[in-house]
């Protein structure tokens, strides 16, 4: 009898590792910070709950990838991964220098054509309502110095 598990569905095996991955990354950096308690959190309470959710998740994902048959992994599609990172790493060189409202439009647009049939008119309707949430979130609600627009406070 062996001791090995048979892996029954890659899909979930897969995101349970990765999963499980963020979990200990997010553990090892936070490592240095001071917890505190549920009343008084320091700096690194929330990270190593949230890491702690997510290894819970992990491991929930792995456990159903042993135990339920599923699909094998997809190949990778580049387009979707491309047009996810590029949006990401527009919004982190943009917001610097062009304020939240043209980094949010940006990234919604960069990230909306991941799929192939985007339309237009739904990514502009998504991109207003990013950029007002995120202003009325991140400007009104939480004060955040940040500018807005191009040389605006």
């Amino acid at each position: 009898m062996s001791m090995l598990l048979r892996v029954k569905n890659p899909q979930d095996a897969a995101a349970g590792v990765l999963l499980l991955g963020i979990c200990l990354a997010g553990i090892h950096f936070g490592r240095d910070l001071e917890m505190g308690t549920a009343a008084d959190m320091g700096p690194g309470y929330f990270p190593m709950m949230l890491s702690g959710i997510i290894g819970i998740c992990g491991l929930v994902m792995l456990a159903r990838g042993v135990s339920r048959d599923g699909p094998a992994i997809d190949a990778v599609r580049l387009r979707p991964l491309l047009c996810v990172l590029g949006s990401l790493m527009a919004f982190f060189v943009m917001i610097a220098w062009a304020g939240l409202v043209p980094s949010v439009v940006a990234m919604t647009f960069i990230a909306a054509y991941a799929r192939p049939q985007a339309r237009l008119a739904e990514t502009l309707g998504l991109a207003v309502v990013a950029a007002v949430f995120a202003v009325l979130v991140f400007i009104e609600a939480l004060h955040l110095p940040m500018q807005i627009w191009w040389g605006a406070q």
